[in-house]
């Protein structure tokens, strides 16, 4: 994301009283973002809802294909992080031909 994107984000959080911006104790050219006690409240609030409707969502399944689901996301996940030049030289791309 843009800087300037990031900074009107945090002016929005700021302004509900959802985070703290403090300067840097070692860095003058970084900013301390922190949760305020209303912050920490809305995200607990976010995250039970989101448990909520998970476990609505889940419950179409029985748990043998939650967690069949639950591994392939895993694999998933894990591709995700692997860096691109990673991905590629696994599956043999981008090496020269002998």
């Amino acid at each position: 994301m843009p800087p300037n994107s990031i900074t009107g984000r945090l002016d929005a959080l700021e302004r509900r009283g959802f985070v703290r911006r403090s300067p840097s104790a070692t860095d003058r050219r970084r900013v301390v973002v922190e949760l305020t006690p209303a912050g920490r409240s809305a995200w607990r609030d976010a995250m039970d809802g989101l448990g909520v409707e998970e476990a609505r969502l889940l419950g179409a399944l029985d748990p043998a294909e939650r967690r069949t689901l639950s591994d392939l996301l895993r694999r998933i996940m894990l591709r995700a992080e692997q860096p691109l030049v990673r991905q590629r030289a696994l599956r043999g791309e981008g090496q020269a031909a002998a």
